[in-house]
Order: C-alpha cells, then sequence, then structure tokens
C-alpha cells in the first residue's frame, strides 16, 4: 500500500506499508480473507487512513478487446454498451464493467472492455471499509500495470511487452506507440514463487530454479507468439522490440535469460520506481529516487 501525491509531471511516493500473504493463499481460495487481514494490518500498524484506489487482481477480471467503428461519442456509448452485453459471459446486472479506447485506428476503434463480478468487487469494498479507508476507484491489474509501464521511462524505441507474473495469471501487454493490447493467461508464477521461498529458506537446489525458469519460459513464449500473431492481424501489430517483467514470478533466477534465448528480443525488469519520486522519509535507509 503506497500514498501518493502529485509533485509537478511526476508522482511521488509519500509513505508505503507491505504486508505478506501466504505463499500457498492462491490455491485454497483465500484471497479475499487474506486481503482483509492484510488490509486490517496495515491500517493498525502503519496508521494509513483516507480514500483508495483498489486493485482487482487479474484473474478475478475478465478483459475483452472489441472493435467500434469512427463514430460520435453518444453512438459509440451505445455500440460499447451492446457489446458489453453480447461479450460479458454474465448478467451485466450481476457485475461491474467500463471499458477504455486501447486504440485508434484509421478504421475505427479497438476498446478493451473489463469486467468483474459484483459479488467479488463489493466484497473487496466492503474489507476495504472495515479497516478504515474509502475506495474511490476500483482498477483492474492490469490497468494498473499499464499505467506504471507508462509512468517509468522509455528503456528503448519500438513496440514493448511486458509480463507482469502474478500468482494466479500472467498479463501480457503490448504497448507500441499511444496503443495498448493486452490478454491475461490462466496461469501465473505460482511454481516461481515457491521456487523463489524454497530458494530462500534454503531448501531447493539452484537445478530446480534452473528447470522451473526454462519451463515457465517455453509456456510463456508459446503464449507471447499466439497473442503477437492474433492482434497482429487486426491492429497491425508489430512484434516486442524487448520484454519487461514485473510481479512475483519476474524474481525467479534464469527467467529474463531463458526468455531472451527464446524470443531473441532484450529482456530486463520494469523499474517502476525509476519513474516516481520518493519521499527521504518513505525509502529504506534515506535512499531517493
Amino acid at each position: 500500500m503506497g500514498v501518493f501525491r502529485r509533485s509537478g509531471s511526476r508522482i511521488r511516493l509519500e509513505d508505503y506499508a507491505v504486508e505478506s500473504f501466504p505463499v500457498t493463499a492462491g490455491h485454497d481460495d483465500k484471497w479475499l480473507e487474506n486481503t482483509k487481514a492484510a488490509l486490517a494490518s496495515l491500517r493498525h500498524r502503519a496508521q494509513l487512513t483516507g480514500p483508495v484506489v483498489l486493485v482487482l487482481p487479474a484473474h478475478l477480471v475478465l478483459t475483452k478487446l472489441v472493435k467500434a467503428p469512427p463514430v460520435a461519442a453518444a453512438k459509440l456509448r451505445k455500440i460499447i454498451q451492446f457489446e458489453a452485453a453480447q461479450g460479458i459471459p454474465y448478467d451485466l446486472a450481476d457485475v461491474v464493467w467500463d471499458s477504455v479506447i486501447a486504440s485508434e485506428e484509421t478504421d475505427g476503434l479497438m476498446v478493451l472492455l473489463a469486467a468483474a463480478k459484483l459479488a467479488a468487487a463489493t466484497s473487496l469494498c466492503a474489507a476495504a471499509q472495515a479497516a478504515g479507508f474509502e475506495p474511490r476507484l476500483i482498477l483492474p491489474a492490469p490497468l494498473a500495470t499499464l499505467a506504471s509501464f507508462r509512468l517509468t521511462p522509455s528503456v528503448s524505441d519500438g513496440p514493448t511487452l511486458v509480463l507482469n507474473l502474478g500468482e494466479r495469471s500472467t498479463t501480457l501487454l503490448l504497448v507500441e506507440a499511444g496503443r495498448f493490447f493486452l490478454r491475461t493467461l490462466p496461469f501465473g508464477g505460482n511454481g516461481a514463487n515457491r521456487q523463489i521461498a524454497s530458494r530462500q529458506d534454503g531448501g531447493r537446489e539452484e537445478a530446480g530454479t534452473a528447470n522451473a525458469a526454462e519451463a515457465l519460459a517455453a509456456r510463456l513464449t508459446q503464449e507471447i507468439t499466439r497473442t503477437v500473431l492474433h492482434f497482429r492481424r487486426p491492429g497491425g501489430l508489430t512484434p516486442p522490440a524487448h520484454v519487461l517483467l514485473t510481479g512475483g514470478g519476474a524474481q525467479l533466477a534464469g527467467l529474463a535469460e531463458a526468455l531472451t534465448g527464446r524470443l531473441r528480443v532484450p529482456v530486463g525488469q520494469l523499474d517502476v520506481l525509476a519513474g516516481i519520486q520518493i519521499a527521504n522519509d518513505a525509502a529504506p535507509g534515506g535512499a531517493t529516487c
């Protein structure tokens, strides 16, 4: 949890606090229970209060890209409403949903629909309110990843693929100039996270970590290839010139090297802190950016 303020054209981190979930939290459907406990602990320990933006994990969010013709705003809203009713596999009364323009082409728009079950969103807001926070916005994790990337100074020219390796899902975010395409994969870095935790405890050998990195890289490469080909046809997307990793699974030793070997493009880490200012009293050891 972080406290941010605008400082000119940049974002400034004023304060933060961290509460870790159990490593097995993603495997026993106790995500909400652990979230409630974490929020209560943060409120008590860090004395943070006030309005909050909540980020909903990618595995709880349905995203879908739809194409819309270049029409007036009022008509576009009706088209998006129709596409939501057709493309979201639940009654719209049972979900919360919104949309954002992902790209503008000469022949129309690509619109991202994002939806979550109303029960999940309501429970998350209730957990935040019970801990003393006032939810103002729920942001899907893939869009939070996009916001983080846009805050980060560009590593080089050309289209970028950002991989956010969560516990239960992986976000593939393709960004090129002012447009983006994204896809959520139904697997995450859970095995990688267990490898990391075991290595920190001294319980696993390096060979096991290397095998995990190669296996994850192979699976990701297949999905990346499919995704780029899928979006290349309707959107004219250029293959990524480089890849940035983030999320818990990105810490897996050897993963960046394994992906570099398979994708034949540079692979690095998404340095979110490079794009924000950090208050002296918020940085460990007085470090600043």
